[in-house]
């Protein structure tokens, strides 16, 4: 099991997260004496062990935090780490001292396990040289466009008032309880039609249609024969035609 090294002013703070402070560790395990860092993305994945999303989304937030300069390379470059103390040199690791068949060589361990070659030991070999890693930047998904409602089509002005607009949701709501949602369009014809008829008889036909489980909005059929103009029922006449 691997562990990594966060000092304690940094693994206190709450404006950070436990993948953040985690990404820091590592990419603070790959700083060489130069006090560069070259890990990739998928070197960070792995050693991590989270995905690619969530690491480049630590990289971000310790960079916008001040804890990471990223060096992004051009024109081939390899692109790598640094911090921003000290002019971008990691913070020093004190030095361990060889020990080869349990005794001690004289020589010190540089940070990849190696004899440094001032001690007087063999030099460490170079770490293998990794593909430059890919850009941060994640494309964006296009947004989509908000699907027209019935609701947003205007109330005509000879029928605004909380008595018709009521109505005229409780038609909406039966609708779509019904799984066939008014559109615009539809309601668009149908407040035209409303207005026509004045908001009285208006509120009427919205009534009728939920009373008959109409899924269209008709126009009253009156009596003609009637002096009182009463509205015939649903026993009166056979359905009507409309919307």
């Amino acid at each position: 099991m691997a562990y990594y090294q966060i000092d304690h002013e940094l693994a206190a703070r709450k404006d950070l997260s436990a993948n953040d402070k985690l990404i820091f560790g590592v990419i603070k395990d790959h700083f060489r004496g130069n006090g560069r860092a070259y890990p990739g993305i998928r070197k960070l994945e792995e050693e991590a062990g989270l995905s690619r999303k969530t690491v480049i989304a630590a990289i971000r937030k310790l960079e916008s935090a001040g804890l990471l300069i990223v060096d992004r390379g051009k024109s081939g470059s390899r692109t790598y780490y640094r911090f921003p103390e000290s002019g971008g040199e990691p913070p020093p690791v004190e030095p361990q001292k060889a020990v080869e068949n349990g005794q001690e060589s004289g020589g010190e361990l540089d940070k990849s396990g190696g004899v440094s070659a001032e001690s007087g030991g063999e030099p460490p070999p170079k770490p293998p040289i990794e593909p430059p890693i890919e850009p941060l930047d994640e494309p964006k998904a296009p947004r989509r466009r908000a699907k027209p409602r019935a609701e947003d089509e205007p109330i005509p002005e000879n029928l605004k008032g909380e008595i018709f607009e009521t109505a005229w949701n409780e038609w909406l709501t039966y609708r779509r309880e019904n799984k066939k949602a008014v559109t615009r369009a539809a309601a668009k014809k149908q407040l035209a039609m409303l207005a026509e008829a004045g908001v009285d008889d208006a509120i009427a036909m919205l009534d009728n249609s939920i009373k008959n489980d109409w899924q269209g909005v008709f126009p009253l059929r009156r009596d003609n024969a009637s002096s009182t103009g009463r509205v015939l029922t649903d026993d009166d006449h056979t359905r009507p035609e409309g919307y």
